[in-house]
């Protein structure tokens, strides 16, 4: 509609012919537009009504004359230019229809689009001067000017340089994390194959820890909104080294609820990418589904486990043997200077000889003493690797002697008592929590009890927010205190509320 903006020198959009200015105005309220196609037309005030008037400081008023007074503007001061684009669409809008309007009129071929508007897009999110329509994954999906602001309020000034790229994380970064007991992201999007590469000679006492990472870190990825194949990738690699190399170290004594988590997570992951042949073997291999094969490929591993140690016994007593002929040569070369200083000494001054004499039995004694010393420290050092493994052996089985004991028991009144299966299972059901309890661990989670749910606590075969009223269908495990606080070992399996009904 024509209004007291619509003067002349004013700029106004028609939506056949265009962008014009408005260079002449009748008593009756018409108009006369010079429109850019250079033809000029006079309107009466029904038609002029439908005319858009455009901003004083807006793109289409800056380039009527021509663009070469902002193409600098690209480089120079981009968000000054997006806000006079801005000015001329009025209200927010789309990179489609701001990219248009450049393109059209400002940005030569020389212009990268794509690298130009990502740069000015994050800068525009973050500024006083612009608001943004976000999405629900918090990207943004329009720009406007913030209420109030002018063209002339933006500031004519080139945007910061973009932040140096992070350095790729390395296999110390990752071989960090893996034991690490801090609830932190992983140093990279997935596991590379150098990574895989150390988890396959990990060593056996720290190879649980590292497998416990592993798993927690491959369901981190899988609970985003979207995992690439590359991403899946990495960790089905990582999660199977991991999980061969735990089975050689601890077999046959692996934890079942751990193995059960492995193939659980190999399945998933497997969703979203290729499985490889070790993945598949393993998962089949784990869920018992290979027989004879899985028992071939452990006595293979044990065969290849006592070569191993055969192989580790010949390379000490090399070793030995080395250092053996390493103490010989000294000795040598010890009674060789010897025998140089005293015939230096006895060429020199007779009268010498005798100090001569006294310092080569010196040092004879020395090096008896250092070889006695030697000696003396590799028998030590024997003693103590005896001592230590076993004592390893005995601690082990001093940990688990209470939680065995109490799993003998229930097995045997089991099968002893005279009852109902039914009163049978149900007294296995209220002695298994007092097993744990030998094991340092407890129940979580009581059946039939409405909860919280909490991912960290609850595991649910359908997707549950958190925060949602859930009811505990079977109890989780989990270990209290200790130095880092509580540990979860099984999750406690719940349904939601209205499923039970």
């Amino acid at each position: 509609m024509t209004s007291t903006r619509i003067q002349p020198g004013t700029f106004v959009r028609h939506n056949s012919l265009g962008v014009g200015r408005v260079i002449g105005r009748d008593e009756s309220g018409g108009v006369t537009v010079d429109f850019k196609t250079s033809e000029t037309r006079q309107m009466s005030l029904s038609v002029a009504r439908h005319l858009t008037a455009l901003p004083d400081d807006g793109l289409e008023a800056m380039i009527w004359d021509g663009p070469d007074k902002i193409r600098p503007w690209v480089e120079d001061a981009p968000l000054k230019l997006l806000a006079a684009t801005l000015a001329d669409i009025g209200g927010t809008a789309k990179a489609s229809e701001i990219k248009g309007k450049l393109q059209a009129h400002v940005f030569g071929e020389t212009v990268k689009w794509n690298s130009w508007w990502e740069r000015v897009r994050v800068a525009a999110g973050g500024s006083k001067y612009f608001k943004t329509v976000r999405t629900k994954k918090n990207a943004i999906n329009e720009i406007g000017l913030n209420l109030g602001v002018d063209v002339d309020d933006v500031p004519m000034e080139p945007l910061a340089p973009p932040p140096p790229k992070p350095k790729p994380a390395t296999v110390s970064d990752w071989e960090r994390w893996l034991l690490s007991e801090i609830a932190e992201p992983p140093p990279g999007r997935s596991p590379t194959k150098a990574v895989c590469g150390a988890l396959d000679k990990w060593p056996a006492e720290t190879i649980g820890p590292a497998l416990d990472r592993t798993i927690w870190g491959a369901r981190g990825i899988l609970t985003s909104d979207s995992t690439p194949p590359t991403v899946a990738a990495g960790w089905l690699e990582s999660v199977s080294r991991a999980s061969m190399r735990w089975i050689g170290c601890t077999w046959p004594d692996s934890d079942r609820h751990l193995i059960e988590q492995t193939v659980e997570l190999l399945g998933r992951l497997s969703q979203h990418t290729e499985e490889t042949g070790l993945s598949k073997f393993l998962a089949g291999a784990l869920s018992g589904q290979l027989g004879a094969q899985r028992s071939r490929f452990y006595e293979e591993r044990l065969e290849q486990q006592r070569l191993d140690q055969k192989q580790q016994r010949a390379d000490y007593e090399t070793q030995l043997g080395q250092h053996q002929q390493e103490r010989e040569m000294l000795c040598l070369s010890y009674e060789g200077q010897l025998e140089q200083q005293r015939l230096s000494y006895e060429s020199r001054l007779e009268q010498q000889r005798s100090d001569q004499e006294q310092k080569s039995t010196y040092y004879e004694d020395q090096l008896r003493l250092r070889c006695r010393e030697q000696q003396r420290l590799s028998q030590q050092v024997q003693a103590f690797r005896a001592q230590m493994a076993s004592g390893r052996e005995e601690s082990r089985l001093e940990i688990r002697q209470g939680m065995l004991l109490a799993v003998g028991d229930t097995l045997q009144r089991a099968y002893q008592s005279e009852t109902s299966a039914q009163a049978r299972l149900e007294n296995v059901i209220d002695s298994l929590p007092i097993a744990l309890r030998e094991g340092g661990a407890g129940t979580l989670g009581t059946v039939g009890e409405t909860v919280i749910y909490d991912p960290a606590l609850h595991y649910s075969a359908g997707e549950i927010p958190s925060g949602t009223l859930v009811l505990t269908v079977a109890p989780g495990v989990i270990v209290r205190g200790g130095p880092f606080g509580d540990r979860m070992i099984l999750k406690a399996n719940v349904i939601r509320q209205s499923e039970s009904e």
